[in-house]
């Protein structure tokens, strides 16, 4: 791998499909320290970054998949067995509530919206991992799953090709 000084990551090169992974986590550690930095400052804009249950992530990922749905629309596509009804408008109320996402009325029905950007949460989620399982270091939170053969080494480059992008 080879990287220009400075600090414009999009001068990554990887020569003949091999990398030094030791390299690549360095500047994988370098890039995430710079977004979560701008992360940081994101979330101090935003009051919604909280961590959601397993039951509200379900609904968000239907709801960010969509752009908009009212209850019914996202009761229909949960998978067998299905929560009541009830459980699934308690649940948006729930993220409403905590300004996840907002709704309009539409005739006898709530359409909800996210406030929250799938993006947004995820990087709020990863950071708060990092913090709270590796101590705030990315280097080890990234070294965790490279140790591990989480990620193999075309994963990596095409991680790191995607970074450059940014």
């Amino acid at each position: 791998m080879e990287l220009e000084t400075g600090a414009n990551v999009k001068n990554v090169h990887v020569r003949k499909n091999t990398i030094n992974i030791v390299g690549a986590l360095e500047l994988m550690y370098y890039i995430c320290s710079i977004k979560k930095e701008l992360n940081k400052k994101e979330m101090g804009k935003e009051k919604n970054t909280q961590s959601l249950t397993k039951a509200e992530l379900h609904l968000m990922n239907i709801l960010w998949d969509k752009g908009q749905a009212t209850v019914q629309q996202l009761h229909d596509v949960l998978d067998e067995p299905k929560p009541a009804y009830t459980t699934t408008l308690t649940v948006m109320q729930v993220l409403a509530k905590k300004g996840i996402v907002t709704f309009e009325k539409s005739g006898k029905a709530n359409v909800y919206k996210p406030l929250l950007s799938r993006d947004t949460y995820i990087g709020s989620f990863m950071n708060e991992t990092c913090e709270n399982v590796f101590g705030g270091s990315m280097r080890s939170f990234f070294s965790f799953f490279a140790k591990s053969e989480k990620i193999s080494k075309e994963e990596l480059v095409e991680i790191l090709k995607e970074m450059a992008k940014e």
